[in-house]
């Protein structure tokens, strides 16, 4: 589908050992303040993952996280949980895969889903979810048992669906114009979009 006006170019997706909910004031303080580098640059939106811990301390965390979205007008969605995305204010939920068939109808929210071959991101497109995140079109660290796409693989399964896809998968912010290229929205990561202190 392409670039889409509405949805930044560029989506960070948090580290999970930032926001496993333990280690508590400094892990919190270090999400937060590396959430708030990322929004101030102001064309991405977030995705935090895999917030845990204690429930009272993870509401609280979530809420500080929204306040800081919030402040820079940053879109900010939560990992496969609606209920918890919904009643916080998030503004849409992150399915993964395994979660799409049936899973995805989350009422006032926008619905990303993280997808691996042609069935899952053609599930994703029919399913109605707003955008999708397709990898890996490269190789990468977190995943090496994963054959990349490859930027002909990546075009090949974008062109078959009718939503904005962001490319993710050893991607870097100064990725985006070959991406657009090959039909992406926009690009996706973790390691060169997460700062650390």
């Amino acid at each position: 589908m392409g670039p889409c006006p509405d949805l930044p170019p560029y989506y960070a997706i948090s580290p999970p050992v930032l926001c496993a909910g333990t280690g508590g004031d400094a892990v919190w303080s270090g999400l937060l303040w590396a959430l708030e580098q990322v929004c101030k640059q102001r064309d991405r939106m977030v995705l935090l993952r895999h917030v845990s811990g204690d429930a009272h301390d993870n509401e609280g965390l979530l809420r500080a996280c929204l306040s800081i979205a919030r402040r820079y007008h940053t879109l900010c969605f939560l990992h496969g949980d609606a209920a918890k995305a919904h009643a916080l204010g998030f503004d849409g939920v992150h399915w993964r895969a395994a979660q799409l068939d049936g899973q995805v109808r989350a009422r006032g929210l926008l619905q990303a889903a993280s997808c691996h071959s042609p069935r899952e991101l053609q599930l994703a497109a029919s399913q109605g979810v707003d955008l999708a995140v397709l990898s890996p079109v490269r190789s990468t660290p977190s995943h090496p048992e994963r054959r990349a796409l490859g930027w002909g693989g990546f075009a090949g399964q974008v062109i078959q669906v009718d939503i904005p896809v962001y490319a993710l998968g050893g991607m870097t912010p100064g990725d985006l114009g070959q991406a657009r290229q090959y039909g992406a929205h926009g690009v996706a990561g973790i390691r060169a979009f997460w700062p650390e202190r």
